[in-house]
C-alpha cells in the first residue's frame, strides 16, 4: 500500500490546497491513502476524511507541531487538537489519542533535533522530504533510532503530490512492514 503521510491543506499557513483537491489528486496518483497534517490543527484532516466516500481509500487525520525546542513532530490518527508545544507533552498527547508520532524532516540543518531520551518514543522518521536537500535526507539517520522510516512529499500544490511513502510502519493499517537495510 502506498500512502503520503505529510500533506498540508488550506488550513496550514504554507498551503492553499482545498481538501477536495488533495483527495482527488491523491486518488488519481494511485495512492491507497493520505494523512493531512496541517500545522497546529486537525481541521484539514477532518474535512478531507468527511469528503472521502471510498472505503478502499484511507484518510488519516494528523497535525504537525513545532515544539519549543524547534523539533517538528506530526501526530497521526488524531481526533483532538494537540495543545502543547513542549516536546514530551506533544508526544504524550499524541499517544493518549492512540496516535503515532512521526518526526518530520529531522535532518534539516540548524533545527529539528530531539534529545536521546525522546527518540525512542518516535514511531516513524520522515526519511525523505522534498523541501530538504538530497544530501540531508534519509541516509543521515542510519543507526540513530529503531523507528521506521517513511518518505513523503510535503505536497503544497496538486501537481507535487508524487513522492510516496515506503516502509511507513503503520501498525495494523498497512501490511507487515520491513526496516530499511541501513536502519539498524
Amino acid at each position: 500500500m502506498i500512502f503520503d503521510l505529510h500533506i498540508h491543506s488550506k488550513y496550514s499557513g504554507d498551503c492553499t490546497m482545498e481538501p477536495a483537491i488533495i483527495l482527488k489528486v491523491a486518488k488519481k496518483k494511485g495512492l491507497d491513502g493520505i494523512a493531512v497534517t496541517d500545522h497546529l490543527t486537525i481541521k484539514g484532516g477532518i474535512e478531507t476524511r468527511k469528503l472521502n466516500n471510498d472505503p478502499d481509500f484511507l484518510v488519516i487525520v494528523g497535525s504537525e507541531v513545532e515544539t519549543d525546542d524547534k523539533a517538528d513532530l506530526i501526530g497521526l490518527f488524531l481526533e483532538e487538537e494537540i495543545e502543547s508545544t513542549k516536546t514530551v507533552d506533544v508526544i504524550t498527547e499524541i499517544k493518549v489519542q492512540g496516535g503515532l508520532v512521526l518526526w518530520a524532516h529531522p535532518f534539516r540543518f540548524g533545527k529539528n533535533l530531539l534529545s536521546g531520551d525522546v527518540i525512542p518514543q518516535v514511531d516513524l522518521i520522515e526519511g525523505f522530504n522534498s523541501k530538504t536537500s538530497a544530501s540531508r535526507n534519509a541516509p543521515c539517520c542510519a543507526g540513530r533510532s529503531a523507528a521506521f522510516v517513511s518518505a513523503m512529499s510535503r505536497a503544497r500544490v496538486g501537481s507535487s503530490l508524487k513522492y510516496w511513502n515506503l516502509n511507513s510502519g503503520l501498525r495494523d493499517v498497512l501490511p507487515p512492514y520491513t526496516r530499511l537495510p541501513w536502519l539498524v
